[in-house]
């Protein structure tokens, strides 16, 4: 609990800037909030997708540090997300990504995200990631994520970007820890 604390706290302020890093840090467009037993994160951008982007950073500066993971061009990847309604493609998103960093041991330093489709025919995107083979010399060990779950998911926003605006969207949810 202490260290989901210091996390929530840390991202109150703005995270600092790595010169070394290629101009692709985020300036934290998230957040880790408490939760009973679990944590909770918190994302937002400027449509879905760069929710989504920051999301993902979100994920991976809960499990290491983001500034500490580097770029290296054989750990790139690019994979398709698909959901039929928009919870579902969060959490296969997250799924993902997850597997990513506990079945491939990779920590991504950035994740873009390509919505293909969206709406209510579904939602599909090309999601493509970089980073580097994790490393407890080099990344600090953050907290173990051991699942995503549905409990409590929130999506918001999304309303004004189906009707053709562009405005804020914000995801919220709970993985397993």
């Amino acid at each position: 609990r202490a260290a989901v604390e210091a996390r929530a706290a840390a991202n109150k302020q703005a995270r600092p800037e790595v010169p070394e890093a290629k101009d692709k840090v985020y300036s934290g467009n998230y957040e880790h909030l408490d939760h009973t037993a679990d944590v909770q994160f918190h994302a937002w951008g400027a449509g879905f997708a760069k929710a989504l982007e920051a999301l993902g950073a979100c994920l991976f500066d809960y499990v290491t540090e983001i500034k500490t993971i580097e770029e290296d061009p054989e750990f790139a990847r690019t994979f398709d997300v698909e959901g039929d309604d928009a919870h579902k493609f969060v959490f296969r998103f997250v799924d993902e990504l997850l597997y990513r960093f506990t079945g491939e041991s990779v920590a991504c330093r950035t994740v873009s995200v390509n919505l293909r489709r969206a709406g209510p025919g579904g939602y599909a995107a090309t999601v493509s990631t970089t980073g580097e083979k994790f490393d407890l010399t080099k990344h600090p060990q953050g907290t173990e994520v051991k699942a995503m779950t549905y409990s409590e998911m929130q999506i918001h926003g999304l309303e004004k970007e189906a009707d053709g605006g562009n405005g804020k969207v914000d995801l919220f949810v709970i993985v397993d820890i």
